[in-house]
């Protein structure tokens, strides 16, 4: 018997029954592919950002597995595992067992890279209302509601902030007369007065600039930010003197890994270990009076050899150890902008999936999901477990 044969001879209501059932069935398996998608980026996010924080790699423990109810049928999810114990998937609660399906899908399947068309492709039922273009619009919509909200709120005073730029590819223009160039995401992290972390904001520049710091760091501060102590940076052009304009009574210091990675780009090849174990000697005295008298030998011993560089680090001396300044506990946490670095190569490949389609507003809904995730998942910064109440006090924490 024919398909047509067997439909003619069924009921209206048997009929639809069957399509619904295939339907279910294709939708089923699409949310339980971009469920365990997500996980495995997810956990991929959480080992390179765990990792970077603890000094040392953490390595993955295979996956135990959940069961989630969904309308669509029961879903088969494979949750990645830690040999820690310290990665917590925020896709699902502790005991979740069911979701709201059909807006989850359509919006992990968008920030997975795939265009309203695609999505469309994956989904549409020429029957469904529910899933036509306008439906799939409409759900993805909510995405962009969500980034207005997340760049627009009130934001928390703030002791430390680090500031960084990454290049993303982004497409400008339509059709034949588009074009994809790499430009900044400049991005801003504050530590809070309770010692939390958060991605206050981030926008698309061209390239960067003093005027365009200028306007992003005016925007924090009208939003709440108050008067950060410290502005940790990766020596971006026009920062500092943004910086100082904005908040007069902050002080800025240079990232001191990006102070390496110069380093190590501008000696030989045979010198590179011994200049690196010597600078790393200079930054791990106990002291500023220590570090400084190190510095001094450094630059005796390495300044023939190489006068521009050590010129240049001298110049930059007061910034680069200006974390001598603040309580000891707190040094490690400020002496590199690596919070934000390692948060942007999530970003990075996050947006790197939609290179032929990422628009401005695109990435910038892909991108708000990313720092969004990142808050909600953010611990307290260790420091606050080792200051005294006392060095609290002086740095304007709280807690």
């Amino acid at each position: 018997m024919s398909i047509i044969q067997l439909f003619s001879s069924m009921t209206a209501e048997e009929a639809a029954s069957i399509v619904k059932e295939d339907l279910n069935s294709f939708v089923r398996a699409e949310l339980e592919r971009a469920f365990n998608e997500a996980l495995e980026g997810e956990i991929e996010d959480f080992l390179l950002e765990a990792s970077s924080e603890r000094g040392g790699r953490i390595y993955r423990d295979g996956y135990y597995e959940r069961v989630l109810k969904s309308r669509f049928g029961p879903l088969s999810l494979r949750i990645p595992r830690d040999r820690l114990s310290l990665f917590k998937t925020m896709m699902l609660e502790p005991y979740q067992r069911s979701t709201g399906d059909l807006e989850y899908l359509v919006q992990r399947l968008y920030l997975d890279g795939l265009t309203i068309s695609e999505i469309g492709e994956h989904l549409l039922a020429d029957s469904s209302t529910e899933l036509s273009r306008e439906s799939i619009r409409k759900l993805v919509s909510g995405l962009a509601k969500g980034a207005e909200g997340f760049r627009g709120r009130a934001l928390p005073e703030c002791v430390v902030v680090f500031v960084d730029g990454t290049y993303v590819p982004l497409k400008r223009g339509y059709g034949k007369g588009s074009s994809v160039s790499k430009e900044c995401i400049e991005v801003a992290i504050g530590v809070t007065r309770d010692g939390g972390r958060q991605v206050l904001d981030f926008r698309a520049v061209p390239q960067e600039g003093a005027g365009n710091w200028s306007d992003f760091l005016e925007s924090l501060k009208e939003r709440g930010i108050g008067s950060p102590k410290l502005f940790v940076t990766d020596g971006l052009r026009g920062l500092p003197e943004a910086i100082a304009k904005s908040f007069p009574s902050a002080k800025s210091r240079l990232c001191l890994v990006h102070v390496q990675r110069n380093i190590s780009k501008s000696v030989r090849i045979r010198d590179r270990k011994p200049v690196m174990d010597d600078f790393r000697g200079v930054y791990s005295k106990g002291s500023r009076k220590e570090c400084d008298e190190a510095f001094a030998e450094f630059a005796s011993k390495w300044s023939k050899p190489y006068p521009r560089l050590v010129l240049s680090l001298v110049e930059k001396q007061d910034s680069m150890f200006r974390f001598y300044e603040f309580p000891k506990p707190m040094r490690r946490a400020i002496y590199t902008s690596n919070a934000a670095e390692s948060l942007n190569s999530i970003a990075k490949r996050k947006t790197r999936a939609r290179i032929q389609y990422n628009s401005e507003d695109s990435a910038l809904i892909v991108l708000s999901k990313v720092y969004e995730d990142y808050n909600r998942d953010a611990r307290p910064a260790k420091f606050m477990l080792e200051m005294s109440e006392e060095g609290k006090q002086s740095m304007g924490l709280i807690g």
